[in-house]
């Protein structure tokens, strides 16, 4: 049921803001919190000995798994316990979520943020019933680990300590959030267009946030014709949706439609440069496979790269 281990802390701020520094000094290399999501739209921490206390020496067979959100219904009732409120066409989070961390803060007041987007890549066409009717979004969760009471907070809007969609803003397809109401809330839900689900993992690079979307083509009786369905991908600005692809528009159609494949990034020694150059691939609308300047890319050293690992059983 569940996706890649996400190790926290890796990913840079936004340069945009003045104490939101794009660079994250004096991180040593070592997990300190994970993050999953499993295809039940939930999203968990990993941590030390407690739910609050990180990784740090603990070993492996003894770290503590918490549920954080539980986003995958959108039935009336918000109960998350399953017993309760059975759901039969959950959101699934088939990738792992991107996280971004804050520097500038103590620990005990250190925030992550959560990105990931709903949808089912395995079965992304019209046929698939149960799947074409999903009501998708692209959220940002907070997660404030070191805080005992971050969850527990949530028993009234949530009926369970684990943050629900009651506890974002949700944010509609063509609309800005407003500030006070963001400040409010432990994050965002980006409305999807109808029948559009998330197909790719998401990554944030300078604070802006790359991940794309498909929805199915509908055939149209009587036609020959075929169509790959419509790709879109995304630049926002990870804190609050606001487009960063120099449009009004947070998404751009990728041409050619169809399945685009995971926005990647990271540096290149090009000819006669002295320094590396910062890249990312999947964030242009002309080609899933085109590689352009990351928005932000003049401020601020290149992120801390993802190490991934596995244990041995």
């Amino acid at each position: 049921l569940g996706s890649r281990l996400r190790v926290a802390g890796v990913r840079p701020a936004d340069p945009d803001e003045p104490d939101d520094p794009a660079t994250c000094p004096n991180i040593d290399g070592k997990a300190k919190w994970g993050y999953v999501a499993d295809l039940g739209g939930n999203l968990y921490r990993i941590s030390g000995a407690t739910a609050n206390t990180p990784i740090g020496t603990t070993h492996p067979k003894d770290w503590t798994m918490t549920k954080i959100a539980s986003l995958g219904c959108d039935d009336a009732d918000l109960n998350p316990d399953p017993a309760v409120n059975p759901c039969l066409a959950n959101r699934k989070f088939i990738f792992a979520p991107d996280v971004v961390a804050k520097s500038n803060v103590v620990p005990e007041e250190k925030i992550y943020y959560l990105l990931v987007g709903s949808g089912d890549r395995e079965k992304p066409l019209k046929e698939f019933v149960a799947t074409y009717a999903v009501k998708n979004y692209f959220f940002m969760v907070q997660d404030k680990p070191r805080d005992p009471e971050w969850l527990n907070e949530e028993l009234d809007d949530c009926g369970a300590s684990v943050i629900c969609k009651d506890s974002l803003l949700e944010i509609g397809v063509d609309d800005l959030p407003d500030p006070g109401e963001l400040a409010l809330s432990k994050g965002w839900a980006l409305e999807l267009r109808d029948h559009e689900q998330i197909v790719t993992s998401a990554i944030t690079v300078f604070g802006t946030t790359t991940f794309s979307s498909h929805t199915p083509y509908v055939p149209v009786p009587g036609s020959c014709e075929s169509d790959l369905g419509t790709a879109r991908v995304y630049n926002i600005r990870y804190l609050d949706a606001s487009s960063r692809n120099g449009t009004a528009d947070r998404s751009q159609k990728v041409a050619g439609g169809g399945l685009p494949p995971s926005p990647v990034a990271g540096r290149v020694l090009l000819d006669g440069e002295a320094k590396p150059v910062p890249f990312i691939i999947g964030a242009s609308p002309d080609s899933p496979l085109d590689a352009k300047l990351p928005t932000g890319a003049g401020t601020g050293r290149q992120p801390k790269s993802l190490t991934y690992w596995h244990i041995e059983k």
